[in-house]
């Protein structure tokens, strides 16, 4: 998809369609009068035939003094507090009308006209072909055939005064939706084909691509002699396969680096596909994250940790009420085969305090979070009220909501003889009890558990698709950071 910018006059665009706005009792935009005053009133006139029937959407054809094929009216509701998810439904509609006219161009003018809440002409438009990009979205690799959008090429309208601000907004659009792009395609390869060594290349081959992008690979010897003890249980076969993968980009001499880290399981049992799916992208979104900071040259530090590890359900030797003792040193009993492998993120946790970060944020799933928060919200767990209030903001700025969870004291009771710390039977209370358990290992630097067990799919013409969330998310958390940066 092309994105293009112009100044010149409306009427003059050789577009297969404008996409304008109308608003309640069909009041015209700021735009959509200036077409109308160009037609000698047509548009004006042709609502006024339809004895002023509200209209949800309408298409003008052989408009006068209009060089485009046709105007699509999009009734975008309320004039002056239009909802993000209602402005999002909006892009929704117009894509589905120009897929249904054939069209192969666009002209945008909606971005200028609709009054979201808290937002600007900047995020109007990025967030304009953030959305186009995420609903025309398909993953081809495997299909003989595919119902790709004939639309290639959309024209968005800027005033002169706006012009710089509008070609900044689409820069980031453009790379957002990269970068979200790359983390769905990596997702939706073949499962059986992605592995530890399949990751490690594709992260070798950013460094190519990205020269101010470096990477370390921690193998089995380094991670024996780091006592990752959590790793160090999986059967011989599996730790030989596994790796930690450092990514590392520093472009701020005076601040402390920001670090994302996953659990990073990638299973080879193919019982459990789903599942497998979902944990690739974690890891896919941090490589996500990364495409946008590398393009825009971002004045940020930050550093992804993600261990690459290969483990089947066959695996007998890391079972239920084994006790590891983890990095940090302290002893857990495992009593929840679900949790087991995450228990990998207690260490990695630990790990990441050697980088003295700023912040740390991981990103993993619990199935049971959907539970609690349905599709909509990614679930927050923090043990710093800034950064989650930090991060609260930036998704209601991008529309990728997180919702705050507790860290309730109740779960940091240890009761028990054995170990330090005991994990779970209880699987109704797991999610908060494993982000408590977290925390533990946390120290005193701030710290967010990111859960996007509900939010990491959605349901789209009856199948079910990854969303790339919490990409935007995260994205908009690093610009925000790093625009109070010096």
């Amino acid at each position: 998809m092309k994105f293009n910018i112009i100044t010149g006059p409306l009427e003059k665009q050789n577009v297969s369609c404008i996409i304008t706005a109308i608003f309640n009792n069909n009041e015209l935009s700021h735009t959509t009068k200036i077409l109308d005053k160009i037609s000698n009133n047509y548009i004006s006139n042709t609502i006024k035939n339809l004895n002023n029937e509200i209209i949800d959407s309408l298409i003008l054809y052989n408009i006068p003094n209009i060089y485009s094929n046709k105007i699509i009216l999009i009734n975008c509701k309320n004039k002056n507090n239009l909802s993000k998810s209602d402005y999002k439904k909006i892009i929704n509609n117009s894509l589905q009308i120009i897929k249904k006219t054939n069209s192969q161009s666009a002209l945008y003018l909606i971005n200028n006209d609709c009054n979201i809440k808290n937002q600007n002409i900047f995020y109007n438009t990025k967030n304009l072909i953030i959305n186009i990009n995420e609903e025309i979205y398909s993953f081809n690799k495997y299909k003989t055939e595919n119902n790709n959008f004939i639309l290639k090429n959309i024209i968005i309208y800027s005033t002169k005064h706006e012009l710089n601000n509008i070609q900044k907004s689409i820069k980031y659009g453009i790379i957002i939706s990269k970068s979200i792009k790359y983390t769905k395609d990596l997702s939706n390869h073949s499962i059986n084909t992605f592995t530890s060594s399949y990751f490690s290349n594709e992260v070798h081959n950013l460094s190519k691509i990205y020269k101010n992008l470096s990477i370390k690979i921690i193998e089995k010897k380094e991670i024996k002699k780091l006592k990752i003890n959590s790793i160090l249980t999986l059967k011989k076969k599996n730790l030989k396969k596994s790796k930690i993968i450092i990514l590392k980009y520093n472009n701020n001499i005076t601040q402390k680096p920001i670090v994302i880290i996953d659990k990073g399981i990638i299973f080879n049992d193919n019982n459990i596909l789903n599942k497998k799916r979902y944990n690739i992208h974690n890891i896919n979104s941090i490589l996500g994250i990364f495409i946008f900071i590398l393009e825009l040259k971002i004045k940020i530090n930050i550093i992804g940790i993600i261990p690459s590890i290969e483990n089947d359900l066959n695996n007998k030797k890391n079972k239920n009420y084994n006790i590891i003792k983890t990095m940090l040193g302290k002893t857990i009993e495992i009593l929840n085969n679900e949790i087991k492998e995450k228990i990998i993120l207690c260490d990695i946790l630990t790990y990441s305090q050697k980088y003295n970060p700023m912040v740390i944020i991981d990103i993993t799933f619990f199935n049971n979070t959907i539970i609690f928060l349905g599709k909509n919200y990614n679930a927050l767990y923090s043990n710093n009220s800034k950064l989650a209030n930090d991060l609260i903001i930036a998704g209601k700025m991008i529309n990728d909501l997180c919702w705050k969870m507790p860290l309730q004291k109740k779960y940091n009771k240890n009761n028990n003889n054995l170990t330090d710390i005991k994990n779970t039977e209880n699987t109704n209370e797991n999610t908060l009890e494993f982000a408590s358990l977290l925390s533990k290992f946390t120290k005193n630097t701030p710290w967010a558990h990111i859960d996007i067990s509900g939010t990491i799919t959605k349901i789209k013409n009856n199948n079910e698709e990854i969303t790339g969330r919490p990409i935007k998310l995260l994205i908009q958390y690093i610009i925000n950071l790093a625009s109070t940066f010096k």
